[in-house]
C-alpha cells in the first residue's frame, strides 16, 4: 500500500529531513510510523512490466490511425454505393459519432490505448449496424407502398427496438468490463462507452433531423432509392431454428473441449498477461545484419 508518494527535493543529509504537504494530524502520525518501521518484509511479485520505446510508441500511434482511416473509408464507400442518399446520410451521422467520441475523451483528459482505438473501430460498427437497420426498414416500407415521409416515420420507429436493445446490452458488457478489467481493458470499455452513447444520438436524432429538413424543404418529395441484393429470396429463418441450435451446441462444446483439454506443456491456452513471465518484441529494420533465427540464437544463449 502507498502511504505517501513525496517528491524528493533535496538530498537528506545530517540525519535530518523534512516532509511537507497537506497532511491531517492523523495521516502524518500514520506517516511517521510506516517511516519509523521502515523495510516491511512483504514479497513483491512483479506480475507484468512492460517497456515501450519510442519507435514502438509511434509505430504503434501510425498503424492504430492508419486501420482506423482505412476501416472508416471504406465503410463510407459501402454505405453510399449501396444506400445511395440514405447512406450519405449515415455517413454524416458516423463522422460526427467519431469526432463525438473523440471530443469526449478530450474534455475528460483520457489517454487513448491500443484498445481504446480498437473500440473506436468497433464503435464505427456499431454506427454502421444501427443506419443499416433504418435504411432496410425504411425500404421494407416503401414497398408496401408508403410515402418517403410515411416510409421514414415507419422505418424509424419499427429499428428503434433493435437498436436500442443491442447498444444497452453492448453498454452493459463494456460496464462489466470497465468496473474488473485490467488498466488497457478499461480503455477499450470507456472508448466503446461513449461511442454507444453518441452512436444512439446520431442515428436516431442526428439523421432523422436531416431526413425532416429534406423532406420540409421539399428536397426529398420521391421515394429513396437502394441497391439491393437477394431480395427475392424468401427464407423461413424461424424453421431453421432447430438446425441452428444444433449447430451452435456443437460448436459451444467443442470449443470448450478444444480449450480445457490443450496441452499446457506443448501450447499453453494463457498468454503472459495471465501467465507471468518476459515478453520480449523486436524490430528488425531493414538492412540490418540480424535475422530471426540469429535473435533466437542469441536469446537461448542467455
Amino acid at each position: 500500500v502507498v502511504h505517501s508518494a513525496p517528491v524528493i527535493q533535496e538530498r537528506i543529509s545530517g540525519g535530518q529531513a523534512q516532509i511537507t504537504g497537506n497532511f491531517t494530524m492523523e495521516e502524518a502520525r500514520d506517516l511517521a510510523i510506516v517511516l519509523r518501521a521502515g523495510a516491511l518484509p512483504a514479497p513483491v511479485n512483479i506480475l507484468e512490466e512492460r517497456t515501450v520505446g519510442p519507435s514502438l510508441g509511434s509505430d504503434s500511434i501510425r498503424q492504430g490511425v492508419m486501420a482506423t482511416m482505412i476501416g472508416s473509408l471504406l465503410v463510407i464507400l459501402f454505405l453510399i454505393i449501396y444506400y445511395r442518399l440514405s447512406g450519405a446520410i449515415a455517413d454524416v451521422a458516423l463522422i460526427l459519432n467519431i469526432l463525438f467520441v473523440l471530443a469526449a475523451m478530450a474534455a475528460l483528459n483520457a489517454t487513448f490505448t491500443l484498445p481504446g482505438i480498437a473500440g473506436l473501430i468497433l464503435t464505427i460498427g456499431m454506427s454502421v449496424d444501427a443506419n443499416v437497420l433504418i435504411n432496410e426498414r425504411i425500404r421494407e416500407e416503401q414497398k408496401r407502398g408508403s410515402s418517403v415521409r410515411a416510409a421514414i416515420a415507419n422505418g424509424y420507429g419499427r429499428a428503434f427496438r433493435a437498436i436500442f436493445d443491442s447498444n444497452l446490452t453492448t453498454f452493459a458488457t463494456a460496464l462489466i468490463l470497465l468496473m474488473v478489467a485490467s488498466e488497457e481493458i478499461k480503455g477499450f470499455a470507456i472508448v466503446m462507452m461513449l461511442g454507444l452513447i453518441a452512436n444512439m444520438f446520431t442515428a436516431l436524432f442526428v439523421t432523422r433531423f436531416i431526413f425532416d429538413f429534406l423532406i420540409s424543404r421539399r428536397l426529398l418529395d420521391k421515394p429513396l432509392t437502394m441497391f439491393g441484393m437477394l431480395q427475392s429470396f424468401q427464407i423461413n429463418w424461424m424453421g431453421l431454428r432447430p438446425l441452428f441450435l444444433v449447430v451452435s451446441g456443437t460448436l459451444f462444446i467443442g470449443g470448450l473441449t478444444v480449450f480445457f483439454t490443450r496441452d499446457e506443456a506443448a501450447n499453453s491456452k494463457y498468454d503472459i498477461e495471465f501467465t507471468g513471465g518476459t515478453s520480449a518484441q523486436i524490430d528488425l529494420r531493414p538492412g540490418t545484419a540480424y535475422t530471426r533465427k540469429i535473435v533466437e540464437d542469441k536469446f537461448h544463449e542467455y
